[in-house]
């Protein structure tokens, strides 16, 4: 299941990220790491970004991103 499939609401656990090199470093820069905990806050509609909660900071994912993000319940 990759971050996208995600709904609001939902808590997940990172797994992976199939990215390249520069996509890599913003995922570690939004603090997105594996095994990190997130909470889905909100799905914009209309390829919107999609709203995270790591931590007590909240973060914006664009969808194309998001669909190569691998997470487990």
């Amino acid at each position: 299941m990759t971050l996208l499939d995600t709904r609001p609401g939902d808590e997940v656990i990172i797994s992976t990220a199939r990215t390249g090199r520069g996509a890599m470093r913003r995922l570690w820069d939004l603090g997105l790491l594996p095994g990190t905990r997130v909470k889905n806050i909100a799905s914009h509609p209309f390829k919107g970004p999609i709203l995270l909660k790591v931590g007590e900071a909240t973060v914006a994912v664009g969808r194309n991103l998001a669909s190569r993000i691998y997470v487990t319940k």
